[in-house]
């Protein structure tokens, strides 16, 4: 048997969280590939003490809130999505140092390659971020919504404006907002909350609206986080 390569997921908190099984499934998915796997959870809310668990033990972490701006300086090798981003949420030990990827970013430009027109970002932390990054980057035009007032960033109360010529949607607040489905009536909505969503297939039923779920979100960057994991791994082995 073969070394077994130690994957972590930091963030808090991040109890019951689906990464696990996820990599495990994307693992079986490839008939275990070469390698052997484990896959835990790194919970604390001290930031320092996760990079130091995950120096000391782990080939690489997927990074979770709150840290996924933080993780940045972590890395050796920062890839083009996370300067895009300017967050990470996947640090990978390699022969040449910590590389940095933002599978979020890569995810949502799978997601939004079908969509045309203006797409609004509600949530300005690290997934709302590789979401508007991932969306300039397909040339599309991007306007930002967020709890915090910021300079070009519409605030909460003028939600309304924000999205009113909108063809897509992109929801990453942790908080549901109970007139929004009534805004995005007739529009594509892509959630990243997967554990208690906004758009359920009641409300998108209710208001015609086109949903993408935060499941699937976590699941294809999750599978693009598992690819980059196990190519370095293998690199690493031979």
């Amino acid at each position: 048997m073969g070394p077994v390569y130690k994957i972590g997921l930091i963030g808090y908190p991040i109890k019951g969280s689906a990464s696990p099984a996820l990599f495990r499934k994307y693992s079986l998915e490839r008939g275990g590939d070469v390698l052997s796997f484990v896959y835990e959870l790194i919970e604390t809310e001290d930031f320092d003490e996760a990079v130091r668990i995950f120096l000391a033990d782990y080939c690489a972490v997927n990074v979770t809130a709150p840290f996924k701006k933080a993780a940045c300086r972590v890395a050796d090798i920062l890839s083009d999505e996370v300067r895009a981003a300017q967050a990470t949420n996947l640090l990978v030990k390699s022969a040449s140092g910590i590389k940095a990827y933002n599978t979020d970013y890569l995810a949502l430009r799978d997601l939004l390659a079908g969509c045309s027109g203006k797409v609004a970002v509600i949530g300005t932390g690290g997934a709302g971020q590789a979401a508007a990054s991932a969306a300039r980057s397909l040339g599309m035009e991007t306007v930002l919504v967020n709890r915090t007032p910021a300079e070009g960033v519409f605030p909460l109360s003028q939600i309304d404006i924000a999205v009113k010529d909108c063809s897509c949607v992109v929801y990453t607040l942790p908080i549901h907002l109970s007139s929004l489905p009534e805004l995005l009536r007739g529009k594509m909505v892509i959630e990243a909350n997967y554990k208690t969503p906004l758009f359920t297939q009641q409300i998108c039923r209710q208001y015609d609206i086109e949903c993408v779920s935060g499941m699937v979100w976590l699941e294809k960057q999750g599978y693009h986080a598992y690819s980059i994991i196990l190519n370095e791994a293998l690199r690493s082995a031979r």
